[in-house]
């Protein structure tokens, strides 16, 4: 087996199999997951889902991998330091360009079912803007989950 061949979880390339890093993706992926099918179940649309500070597009290869991910719809917020193309399946996001310094401000509010802010925080000087206005953005019955490098968040 070769370093480019090995997976962590089986989804992630270039992790090893069982990376403590990457173990917040695999959960978060789960979680969602079960959520959308559920959602689904009960109101027969997909749940929107709104990643902020998308960078690659980590959390979808997760949320994909369990019963239930094919029931999200993806939109994203970002910089995009490395372009839209960057963005695992780029071209089926709706993307939207934000300095996330000064928070979402144009999206509207209570508009996603879910909305995930993923090892973002703690690359901001001013994440205070940015932590009410995710909560804005779920709508009432969404959920929202932030996780930095050391600690985890989630509010349902």
């Amino acid at each position: 087996m070769t370093r480019t061949s090995i997976r962590a979880f089986g989804i992630e390339p270039h992790y090893e199999p069982y990376s403590l890093r990457q173990a917040r993706y695999f959960e978060l992926g789960i979680d969602v997951a079960r959520y959308a099918g559920h959602h689904f179940a009960r109101t027969g649309r997909p749940v929107e889902l709104l990643d902020v500070g998308v960078f690659d597009g980590v959390a979808r290869r997760y949320i994909e991998a369990h019963p239930g991910g094919e029931h999200v719809v993806y939109h994203a917020v970002d910089n995009y330091p490395h372009g839209e193309s960057f963005v695992y399946k780029h071209a089926d996001w709706t993307h939207h360009h934000l300095d996330l310094e000064e928070g979402l401000g144009p999206l509207p509010a209570e508009r996603y079912d879910v909305v995930i802010c993923e090892q973002v925080l703690e690359h901001l000087l001013g994440f205070g803007r940015l932590s009410p206005t995710c909560s804005a953005s779920r709508g009432p019955a969404g959920c929202w989950c932030s996780a930095c490098r050391s600690s985890h968040m989630a509010s349902t």
